[in-house]
C-alpha cells in the first residue's frame, strides 16, 4: 500500500485560529501513536513486559483526557464542524460516538492523568488508602523490589500494585474482589480504549481533510 504524503505551506497556518486546533489535534495523535508502538514493543519484552504495558496504557488515557479538550474546541469551532460534513461517514460516526461516550470516561481519564501519570506528590492520601485496601483483601500481601546489575533491570512492583489498587478502587470505584472486580476494571478500561480508537478514526481523516480544503491544496507525493 502507498503512502501519500503531503506538503503542507506553512504561510497557510499562520493567522488560522482553526488550523492552531487542527495541529493540536496533530500533536495529540503523533504521541498517541508514538504511545501505542511502545506498548505493542513492550508485550515483547521478557522483562518489565507487564509494568511497561500498563505504564504505556496510562500514558494513552493521559493523552486521550488532553484529547478530550481538543475534541470540545473542534466542536465550538464553525469552520471546523463545517469541515465535518464533507467526511466520509465512518469519520462522521467516530466523531458522534466520542461527543457520545465522551461523559462516560471524562472523571476516569482526567483522575489517572492528574494522579497517576502526572503529580506523584498530590498522590499521600490515595497511597495511604491503596495500602489500607490491598491489607484488608490480603493481610499477608507482598511484592517484589529488584535490584538489578543495571538500572534498567530495577523494578519496583511494589509501586505498580499501589498504582493498580488506584485505579481499580479509588478511581473506578470497583469494590468487588476476584474474578469480579476483574471483569469490571476490563470493562472500564474497554469504554476507555474503544473511544481511543474512534477518536483516532476520526482524527486522522478529519486532519487530512482541513489541509485538503485549503486555499493553496498541499502537494501531495506517493511514497
Amino acid at each position: 500500500m502507498n503512502n501519500h504524503t503531503k506538503l503542507i505551506q506553512f504561510k497557510n497556518l499562520e493567522n488560522n485560529q482553526s488550523a492552531i486546533t487542527v495541529i493540536r489535534l496533530m500533536m495529540l495523535c503523533n504521541d498517541l501513536q508514538c504511545a501505542n508502538e511502545g506498548l505493542k514493543k513492550s508485550k515483547n519484552s521478557e522483562f518489565k513486559s507487564k509494568a511497561a504495558g500498563m505504564y504505556f496504557v496510562r500514558i494513552q488515557i493521559a493523552h486521550l483526557n488532553e484529547g478530550i479538550d481538543i475534541f470540545e474546541k473542534i466542536a465550538t469551532d464553525n469552520e471546523l464542524i463545517n469541515l465535518l460534513i464533507h467526511c466520509d461517514d465512518e469519520t462522521k460516526k467516530s466523531f458522534d460516538y466520542v461527543k457520545e461516550n465522551i461523559p462516560k470516561v471524562k472523571k476516569y481519564t482526567a483522575q489517572i492523568r492528574n494522579n497517576i501519570v502526572f503529580h506523584y506528590n498530590d498522590n499521600e492520601k490515595r497511597i495511604k488508602e491503596a495500602i489500607s485496601n490491598i491489607l484488608r483483601e490480603e493481610p499477608n500481601k507482598t511484592g517484589n523490589v529488584i535490584k538489578g546489575n543495571h538500572a534498567h533491570l530495577w523494578h519496583f512492583e511494589v509501586a505498580d500494585q499501589i498504582v493498580d489498587n488506584i485505579v481499580v478502587e479509588e478511581i473506578f470505584d470497583i469494590k468487588t474482589s476476584g474474578k469480579k472486580r476483574l471483569e469490571e476494571s476490563d470493562r472500564k478500561m474497554q469504554e476507555i480504549h474503544e473511544l481511543l480508537v474512534r477518536y483516532m478514526d476520526f482524527a486522522g481523516e478529519f486532519i487530512c481533510l482541513f489541509f485538503e480544503r485549503m486555499p493553496n491544496p498541499p502537494i501531495v507525493k506517493c511514497i
